[in-house]
């Protein structure tokens, strides 16, 4: 859910009251968003108007600086009005004329606004006596938020610094992620004793499991064997190799599948494991595929389908007598149970099916976001260099850019393979160049087209080379990356799987820190890498629109012992996936030495799914055990700060050294309210009375995570006073607290 930020508050306040808006002002709001410094702009009234409306709007602001601008004391009286109920803590009014009204006003807004403890009144003219009451006041409430801050508690903050740390994540756009039904069907039968009994009869095969009829329902269609159309023997043993390049079908929508297979083709282990047994004398093949990390071996007999006398599936060029796609595609589509069952299938999900990898996005325009290009030139010189499957996929959306690619040579919809990382002579003017593989004979032209990069003259590339900047803007599907590298039944060794339900909702819930968590720990010195992928156990078509997420924090054994961190919210997340639709989302972490994380799946439905983690050496990763947890919802009302309170006690012989408390919000049109907590002792409820115990900071997040050590010794008992600010509508929220020992509620 997206939440208007301060920053878009006062641009969309502007432009509804049509007042100019300040780009420095809004860049200094994005930057400190509890900072409004109005000490640079000349005073308007639609101005001050404007930030009279945002300042009732947003609590965040601490600091208000209005230096030296002439305001009307109709507008003083209303801004004081507005401050009562906010978070400003520092005032400053210096050179601002201040006469007895809103003089009046500002004391009155220091009684009220107990958080308010500077004021800048210089230069005010305000008379000794008045400028002396709210020094008196603005002293006091100095004192007592000296006195709060040994009460004072703050929520949790982001514990790295912002910093790019390398993961990967999976592709996630409907158009590229579609995923299909798998037939376990197919498996019933062993592939060996299928192709021993095939061989041994010499007759040939016949798949009656997968007659034409099943197949595809198609009048046009003929089926012809492939041991028709190569009668010599040795043509006949050629006819499955898969070394040209591959013509679309005609008869469905498998572009996706089509590049997978391009991007099979070009790697020898893949290609050498898909086609796992070939008979072509009696027209007898077997293949295998994955689901998940299931191998399934499918045989099928050489029946293709024709149009005329050109294959209508996918093919490769005329009188190649090659017939390896039509063979591959007539597997995949008996694995879901038809042709018809094959269209639009995505490419993700292809490359995972045929190679029992994951399918990965290089993203690296956001990735030029955190880091430089050098940066990026290690990382893809390092794919290379541990001989990773990286493409780069072109799929222009408009025909001015198609025409673009084909101009330079680019095929759309093909994979073209990274296969080398080069940086040439600096005088050259280029840092780094990439080099691709293709099997179309077509090279890409790159200089010849694009004369604005010639530079000291034509710099010479190798064939099928371009800059990187220039390969990032040509190729609007960046890169793709299959994990983990090498045979596909070895790389799943090390696997550790668990079925989970997510229940505890998603990141912007009280209960999220309830959903399953995992820890995560290498405990050896050297650098890990670990494939997490989260798989829905059913894939039906209700789980299309249903999303995944995964969620990566630090973790200490520290004081845990085997229990989850419940003090986590996307604050002060590590990282994390996008949310994922169609049921699976995967992410490749980096795990360092002796580095503990803690894994947490949520979804947008409480249906079963399986997380698993995947690595070429030994790992630890265990489930994390979940501590009591009470969930309240209520209300705040219009115009009132304080919420319902809720007494709890602790009713066992154990000392409570520490309990989370988590507060979520539902935002009223985009917008949110600023949220804190009172604890009190539970025999007394007075604002601003001696009976607080605890009080936190206020923050406007939608969940906000307060991670208190409080000691409550057996029989004790306090009282939860949830509080919010700006509430200009009903607010409704819900309130959880997690703790190692249960406590009762009263």
């Amino acid at each position: 859910m997206e939440i208007i930020s301060v920053a878009e508050e006062y641009r969309y306040i502007s432009e509804w009251l049509g007042c100019k808006v300040y780009s420095d002002l809004l860049e200094g709001l994005e930057k400190s968003p509890n900072e409004l410094n109005l000490s640079r702009y000349v005073y308007s009234s639609k101005f001050f108007d404007c930030v009279i409306h945002f300042l009732e709007r947003r609590s965040e602001i601490e600091v208000l600086d209005v230096s030296g601008m002439q305001v009307p004391t109709d507008q003083l009286v209303r801004l004081f009005t507005v401050l009562r109920s906010s978070s400003v803590t520092r005032l400053v009014l210096c050179n601002v004329h201040l006469d007895s009204t809103s003089g009046a006003a500002l004391k009155d807004l220091a009684v009220a606004c107990a958080g308010l403890h500077v004021v800048d009144l210089s230069g005010t003219g305000l008379s000794s006596e008045v400028e002396y009451a709210i020094h008196l006041q603005t002293e006091i409430n100095r004192m007592q938020w000296e006195v709060n801050q040994t009460r004072w508690r703050k929520a949790v903050v982001p514990e790295t610094a912002k910093i790019w740390r390398w993961r990967m994540e999976s592709w996630n756009e409907d158009c590229f992620m579609g995923a299909c039904h798998c037939s376990t069907e197919v498996c019933d039968a062993s592939c060996r004793d299928i192709m021993n009994n095939a061989a041994t009869s010499g007759a040939p095969f016949t798949d009656n499991s997968f007659p034409p009829d099943t197949a595809l329902k198609n009048s046009d269609i003929k089926w012809v064997r492939v041991s028709s159309l190569v009668e010599d023997q040795r043509d006949q043993n050629e006819c499955c190799v898969g070394d040209k390049p591959l013509v679309a079908s005609v008869i469905n929508d498998t572009s996706n599948l089509r590049a997978a297979l391009s991007v099979v083709q070009q790697v020898s282990y893949l290609l050498r494991h898909l086609c796992i047994w070939k008979l072509p004398c009696i027209g007898a093949f077997a293949f295998r595929f994955f689901s998940g990390d299931t191998p399934i071996e499918v045989v099928i007999d050489d029946f293709i389908p024709m149009i005329g006398d050109r294959p209508a599936g996918i093919h490769h060029e005329s009188n190649s007598g090659d017939y390896w796609g039509c063979l591959v595609e007539k597997a995949f589509a008996k694995l879901h149970g038809g042709y018809k069952n094959i269209t639009g299938v995505g490419l993700g999900y292809a490359l995972s099916c045929l190679t029992g990898g994951i399918c990965f996005e290089l993203q690296m325009k956001n990735l030029k976001k955190h880091v430089s290009v050098a940066d990026i030139f290690r990382f893809l010189k390092d794919c290379v260099r541990k001989r990773r499957i990286v493409a780069f996929h072109a799929n222009p959306e408009i025909e001015r850019a198609f025409r673009c690619l084909e101009e330079i040579g680019i095929i759309p919809f093909t994979p073209y393979l990274l296969t080398a990382v080069e940086a040439p002579n600096a005088d050259s003017g280029y840092t780094c160049v990439v080099r691709f593989s293709s099997l179309n004979d077509k090279p890409i032209e790159y200089i010849g087209a694009t004369p604005h990069l010639v530079k000291d003259g034509i710099v010479e590339f190798p064939s099928n080379s371009m800059h990187l900047e220039h390969a990032i803007s040509y190729f609007e599907r960046i890169g793709l990356l299959l994990w983990p590298h090498g045979d596909p039944l070895y790389i799943h060794r090390h696997v550790i799987e668990y079925p989970c339900c997510c229940l505890g909702g998603s990141d912007t819930v009280s209960t999220f820190a309830s959903n399953p968590s995992f820890l995560l720990s290498n405990n050896s010195n050297s650098e890990k890498e670990v494939v997490l992928v989260v798989r829905a156990s059913s894939r039906d078509n209700e789980m299309h629109d249903e999303w995944t997420h995964l969620h990566i924090f630090k973790y200490s054994a520290d004081g845990l012992g085997g229990m989850r961190r419940c003090d986590v919210c996307p604050r002060n997340e590590l990282l994390s996936t996008k949310k994922a639709k169609g049921g699976e989302v995967g992410l490749v972490v980096l795990l360092k030495g002796n580095e503990s994380l803690q894994v947490t799946v949520s979804s947008s439905a409480p249906f079963p799914c399986t997380l698993g983690a995947t690595c070429l050496d030994c790992f630890d990763f265990v489930p994390l055990s979940l501590p009591e947890l009470k969930t309240i919802k209520d209300w705040w009302r219009k115009g009132s700060e304080l919420g319902p309170s809720f007494v709890i006690k602790n009713k066992t012989d154990i000392t409570v050294r520490n309990f989370v408390v988590a507060i979520s919000q539902i935002p009223n049109h985009k917008r949110t309210v600023g949220v804190g907590l009172e604890i009190r002792s539970a025999c007394f409820l007075c604002p601003g009375g001696d009976d607080l115990l605890w009080l936190t900071e206020f923050r406007s997040d939608i969940l906000v995570v307060f991670n208190l050590d409080v000691t409550m010794k057996p029989q004790e008992s306090y009282r939860l006073v949830p509080r919010a600010r700006c509430v200009h509508e009903d607010v409704q929220f819900s309130l959880t607290l997690f703790c190692v020992v249960p406590l009762e509620w009263e």
